[in-house]
């Protein structure tokens, strides 16, 4: 049997396919909605993929507690259309960030 995958912040209405799709490979399908379920369920199983629908800030966070804590496992980004262009934007841009609140101080390494 293959390793199962977490699927987080899927509708519903996607569920049984995802299920049934994981299913014909001999895999497993997981499903998390809030950050608590998902901590929950990543602690007690051995994830080698996720799949995370990437619509809120909070499923940042949970990307980079993933990242952190579970170095091994792949995770699939699936960007919700209000992040599609702040993704590569992020990821590509030309950009120094200061932590908010700043100090003027801070500000003045960079100006």
């Amino acid at each position: 049997m293959k390793s199962p995958v977490l699927f987080i912040g899927y509708d519903a209405s996607m569920r049984d396919e995802i299920r049934e799709f994981q299913k014909e490979r001999h895999g497993e399908a997981y499903f998390s909605d809030s950050v608590e379920e998902t901590l929950k369920i990543i602690h007690s199983k051995n994830f080698d993929t996720v799949v995370l629908n990437l619509q809120r800030l909070e499923d940042a966070a949970m990307l980079r507690y993933i990242n952190i804590h579970y170095q091994k496992t792949r995770v699939l980004v699936i960007p919700g259309r209000q992040l599609q262009d702040a993704i590569p934007a992020l990821a590509n841009g030309h950009y120094d960030l200061l932590n908010g609140p700043f100090r003027l101080e801070e500000l003045r390494k960079f100006l």
